[in-house]
């Protein structure tokens, strides 16, 4: 058993993963799910854990070292349909130097939040016709600093947020796009970010 782990390891590690699910464990071992959660288990419970190569992450994922996770993919693997935006898209970019407790994305599926180890994962249903703005970087999809922004302020309009944004990097943003990016949103949330002084 303990040599199927290192193997495993070892072949999962090459393709650049640095966790995996029970999926990928099947690529590999071709058996039953009962036979795989079985094996799992027997890894999971072994004195390898106190070693730390192995941690559960969250339902049906695990990680051989935490701190080299790439937590972020793997939250946008948990939701497929949803980007990284909001407070954490916002600290990504280096616009807010508060880093934020939760990891926040935007989703076309209903609100939850998702408890990995030690990360929060929270995913906020927007509209389908908000649901732009995005592009894939570095694995992961992710909103543009106005879009981010933009989405943060369509939370704070409707009382979904309390956030300060006194600290925000504010000549970082282009206020071209960021002024075509609102005209898409709900008017109330164009006057939001007057309000605020962001335009």
């Amino acid at each position: 058993m303990k040599i199927d782990y290192l193997q495993f390891k070892k072949k999962l590690e090459k393709t650049g993963r640095t966790y995996f699910s029970l999926y990928d464990l099947k690529k590999f071992y071709p058996s039953g799910p009962k036979s795989l959660k079985v094996l799992l288990s027997f890894w999971t419970k072994t004195f390898w854990t106190k070693k730390g190569l192995i941690y559960h992450l969250t339902r049906g994922f695990y990680s051989f070292d935490i701190t080299r996770t790439d937590y972020l993919r793997l939250a946008n693997e948990l939701d497929k349909t949803s980007y990284l935006s909001f407070e954490y898209a916002l600290y990504y970019y280096n616009l807010i130097d508060q880093v934020p407790q939760v990891i926040t994305f935007a989703s076309q599926k209903r609100h939850k939040v998702i408890k990995a180890s030690h990360w929060i994962f929270e995913y906020t249903h927007l509209k389908k016709e908000l649901f732009f703005g995005y592009e894939l970087k570095n694995k992961i999809y992710i909103a543009s600093p106005e879009k981010a922004l933009a989405d943060l302020l369509y939370l704070l309009a409707r009382g979904k947020r309390k956030v300060d944004l006194d600290t925000l990097e504010r000549k970082k943003i282009n206020q071209k796009n960021f002024c075509k990016i609102l005209n898409k949103f709900p008017k109330y949330v164009f006057k939001k970010a007057q309000e605020i002084g962001l335009i």
